[in-house]
């Protein structure tokens, strides 16, 4: 019983879409359907790789904690529309220390978006 899990929590192994992986079937509002999390997945070696049908997130979200593009930081790259190509959430990087930044393709911000929740210039 979860509290981010409401309802109940299922291991399954050998799921045909996840051989040899792990997959974790839940009920959650938030990820509707299957949430595979594969550790060895070929596709994403050394890496997390959340599979999901959520509305919010369509297709892959894919969080790789040692992704070699963003060193020590945390990418999640998502066939979301919302958020075209990478986005990258990189809470040490050195260009913005203590901030947020987030990297994206996004038409409307190209290259970097720092957002600063306790920047100086912006308070509150």
């Amino acid at each position: 019983m979860c509290p981010l899990f409401r309802s109940y929590l299922a291991l399954q192994t050998t799921y045909a879409l996840f051989r040899g992986y792990l997959a974790i079937k839940t009920m959650c509002a938030l990820f509707r359907g299957y949430l595979a999390i594969k550790t060895m997945c070929p596709l994403f070696r050394g890496c997390l790789a959340l599979q999901t049908t959520c509305p919010l997130f369509r297709g892959y979200l894919v969080i790789k904690t040692v992704c070699p593009l963003f060193r020590g930081y945390l990418a999640i790259k998502t066939l979301c529309p919302l958020f075209r190509g990478y986005i990258a959430i990189k809470i040490m990087c050195p260009l913005f220390r203590g901030y947020l930044a987030v990297k994206t393709l996004r038409p409307l911000f190209r290259g970097y978006l720092a957002i600063k929740t306790v920047c100086p210039q912006f308070r509150g």
